[in-house]
């Protein structure tokens, strides 16, 4: 193990709940029953330490692909102890990712379910570096976002704080832990605050429901595509949730309304990014049912705007690499969302500057196409991208609403690109495991 002078703020954090939390429960299986207490969690990590003191990897990338578990935390801590720089990727990602990591970030070494195969990477990070974000690519080529172990748990510390939660709850796991929406809900409130995680087994209504119960989960951070499946199914006990946290894509009112008639709990509205980790929160679930705003802004997270109306975050928690700080810690980035702010404060998504295409000769914001289309009644859930090969925009959407009737109301508000606009409606609009709309899947489905 290293000196503890050169342990960083999450492991020195750790090492402190194991000392308080011992033999209280750190990680629960929901589907096999097995508990992992703090004490087996730490011992798991030094086995994973073992196996990885052959290897140099202080500063070097390493790719760890591994299910949900004790042993995918154990291997986290592990890497960061011997100095490595993880690459997290979805469990169910394919071996093409693991050589888009290898090619883009150099990496030395990949951790899978087959076991550790070392590569012949040979870049060196910077010495903060503790973890690299790889953006899926779904909608242009993968992106590094480096932080250090500061940043990280600088996010789970607003997110804790906003959220108001503590030690005190279990974390219910449907998120893949790869994925950053669940590295601050999940993996830094447990490893850097001591709360507890529930793996649960599958994102099925019932299952959900039944793993909750058995295993005490109190908090629920999930995607809308889940709270839909939910909502679809009836009257449906999930207690003993007390929180139930919705991010990684769009809350609609009507999503937000079924959930808490089907459920009892209302459903508070997340918005965050890769690049910033949480950005703004509906503290009382309400501007999820008005459908006003995504919420305001975190605690510890300061937000404006730039002369062209695109989002600036400033925090700890955002990646600083190759940014300058303030005194206090803080970086700022600004993102690619347009937006507004209510009088209450309540952040507004207006759209994002990369979605305005050029299509016949007129500029059109896609995002507002979208906005368009989910006003008509019946309609649950929409997507629009643009093709170029024959300038058309393709828009799909979820509901009950005649593919004519939505093609009439969005000719009606864009007269101008009524021939180029294809509308068509599915069942279900293909999302990628991370919850988001999968363009390269819905191109594939429109465009054929």
């Amino acid at each position: 193990m290293t000196h503890a002078m050169e342990r960083e703020p999450m492991q020195l954090a750790w090492e402190r709940f194991c000392r308080q939390f011992k033999d209280k429960p750190a990680v629960i299986d929901a589907a096999g029953g097995e508990t992992v207490s703090f004490a087996g969690l730490e011992q798991l990590a030094r086995e994973w330490e073992e196996r990885l003191r052959g290897y140099a990897l202080r500063r070097r990338a390493v790719t760890l692909r591994l299910p949900n578990g004790a042993d995918w935390l154990a291997a986290f801590l592990a890497l960061r102890r011997v100095g490595a720089v993880v690459v997290p990727l979805d469990n169910g990602a394919p071996d093409s990712e693991l050589e888009t990591a290898a090619e883009l970030l150099g990496t030395v070494l990949q951790i899978t379910s087959a076991g550790i195969v070392a590569q012949p990477g040979s870049r060196r990070w910077k010495s903060d570096v503790a973890l690299i974000k790889l953006t899926s690519g779904s909608t242009g080529a993968p992106k590094p976002i480096p932080f250090a172990e500061a940043e990280l748990c600088a996010d789970a510390e607003n997110i804790l704080s906003t959220m108001a939660f503590d030690a005190r709850d279990r974390n219910f796991a449907l998120l893949p832990f790869a994925h950053s929406y669940a590295l601050g809900n999940l993996v830094l409130p447990l490893l850097a605050y001591g709360v507890p995680v529930v793996i649960g087994s599958a994102a099925f209504p019932h299952v959900i429901a039944e793993e909750v119960a058995r295993t005490g989960a109190t908090v629920l951070p999930t995607v809308p595509a889940v709270l839909e499946g939910i909502a679809r199914t009836g009257a449906l006990s999930l207690k003993p949730l007390r929180l139930v946290i919705s991010a990684a894509a769009a809350l609609s009112p009507e999503l937000a309304r079924r959930f808490h008639e089907t459920t009892g709990l209302l459903v508070h509205n997340f918005y965050g990014s890769s690049e910033t980790g949480g950005i703004a929160y509906d503290r009382d679930a309400q501007a999820g049912l008005r459908g006003d705003s995504v919420g305001t802004v975190m605690d510890g997270v300061r937000l404006g705007q730039t002369a062209d109306g695109r989002l600036k975050v400033t925090s700890r928690a955002v990646s600083g690499y190759g940014r300058g700080r303030e005194k206090c810690g803080a970086a700022s980035i600004a993102l690619a969302d347009r937006v507004s702010f209510t009088d209450e404060g309540g952040l507004v998504i207006r759209g994002r500057a990369d979605r305005i295409v050029k299509c016949a000769g007129v500029r059109l914001d896609l995002a507002r196409l979208e906005q368009v289309a989910a006003r008509e009644a019946h309609v649950r859930q929409v997507a629009a991208f643009y093709e170029p090969a024959g300038e058309r925009v393709y828009l799909a959407y979820e509901g009950g609403l005649e593919v004519e009737q939505i093609a009439s109301c969005l000719s009606a508000a864009f007269p101008r690109l009524s021939r180029r606009l294809h509308v068509r409606r599915l069942d279900v609009i293909p999302r990628t495991g991370r919850g988001k709309i999968d363009i390269r899947a819905l191109r594939q489905a429109l465009c054929q």
